[in-house]
Order: C-alpha cells, then structure tokens, then sequence
C-alpha cells in the first residue's frame, strides 16, 4: 500500500520487468509485505519521496529518495539552514 502526501492512499506493486519510470511517486508512506502475515510499514515525512527501480543500473533494488527528480536542481540551501527529515518504521503482524 502506498499513501501520497496528500492522504490518499492505493495499493502498490514492485514491477515484475525493469521500468524506466519510478514505480511509485509523491511517498509519504509505504507498507511492504516481508514474508505471509508480516509486513514493514515506512512514514517519510518533512520532504517528498519517490522510488526509483536501480535493476536499470545492474543494481537488484529499488531506492526511496527525495526530493523528486521532477523538481529542478540544483536546490539552493542558504547557509546554516536546517533541512530534517523523519522516518518512523514499524513491523506488524506474526512470523
């Protein structure tokens, strides 16, 4: 399952076949199925995240990065400015 920043949330699904595109976008959070009857649910919150598919680059991964490739770059940090970011990860269910 994935929820946007906006709240909304739709059911997800890792590609079977290497895309080009990022499988998901907008993250706020994602919930991934581990193993039957477990699951990792990951909030981001203080930025917007997106996962790129790295099997494009002989990697055998996905990667959750921010800030959207979308939004031009370089981003200008004024000196001394404070950037933070917050994960909360959580496990549920039964092994």
């Amino acid at each position: 399952m994935i929820e946007d920043v906006q709240g909304n949330t739709k059911p997800g699904q890792f590609p079977d076949f290497i895309s080009p595109y990022q499988p998901a976008k907008n993250i706020r959070a994602i919930s991934h199925k581990m193993v039957p009857d477990l699951w990792a649910d990951v909030r981001c919150e203080r930025d917007t995240f997106e996962m790129e598919d790295q099997r494009n680059w002989t990697g055998a991964s996905f990667k959750t990065n921010c800030t959207p490739l979308e939004v031009s770059y370089p981003v200008r940090i004024v000196k001394r400015a404070k950037i933070s970011q917050r994960f909360q990860v959580s496990v549920r269910g039964e092994m």
